[in-house]
């Protein structure tokens, strides 16, 4: 998916002598790793170790959703035949950036958390695999650049991942949190 249109509006800013400093995406502070309690846990719910994996999914999961909802939308502002798609590929662009931010900080947490216990080895281990596109995409760095090909490329790479990170997202919600 190409942004002709982010291209076109650089140009015509660099053109026009304007220059602001490159838009950069600083990811939000990961948010703490919940303590485990010293209390048990409920029945129904999940241990105190398997809260704390929960834990990490559940303060990105609304945002991960968020994008692959947007996918869709975000193509058609990459075509750029509309007046607002100049700016709804902008905001793509630093979605996927925010996508990926997260996606390594969510790596980095689950594996500090590692070993996860037997009932969640594999939900975690497909958890890292269905992550690791997202974080390797490079769309921090690649999109200094919004008009870049290398950008265009890590968008496309976050894309074209995060519906395979919702699948696993439903695994969560059916096995590793309470109802």
């Amino acid at each position: 998916m190409k942004y002709p249109l982010a291209c076109s509006a650089a140009a015509a800013l660099l053109l026009a002598g304007c220059s602001t400093a490159s838009a950069q995406v600083s990811s939000a502070p990961s948010p703490a790793r919940s303590v485990a309690s010293t209390t048990a846990a409920p029945a129904g719910s999940p241990s105190g170790s398997a809260s704390r994996f929960a834990a990490v999914i559940t303060a990105r999961e609304k945002a991960w959703r968020d994008y692959d909802a947007g996918t869709a939308k975000c193509d058609k502002a990459a075509q750029g035949t509309g007046p607002d798609d100049f700016a709804a590929s902008m905001a793509c662009i630093k979605s996927a950036q925010a996508v990926a931010a997260s996606a390594q900080d969510a790596t980095n947490e689950l594996t500090a958390l590692s070993p996860p216990p037997p009932e969640l080895r594999s939900l975690v281990a497909r958890t890292l695999k269905a992550l690791a596109p997202l974080k390797n995409s490079n769309a921090r760095t690649n999109c200094r650049d919004a008009t870049s090909d290398a950008c265009d490329a890590s968008v496309q790479q976050v894309s074209d991942a995060i519906s395979s990170l919702v699948d696993v997202l439903d695994d969560w919600d059916a096995s590793a949190r309470p109802q």
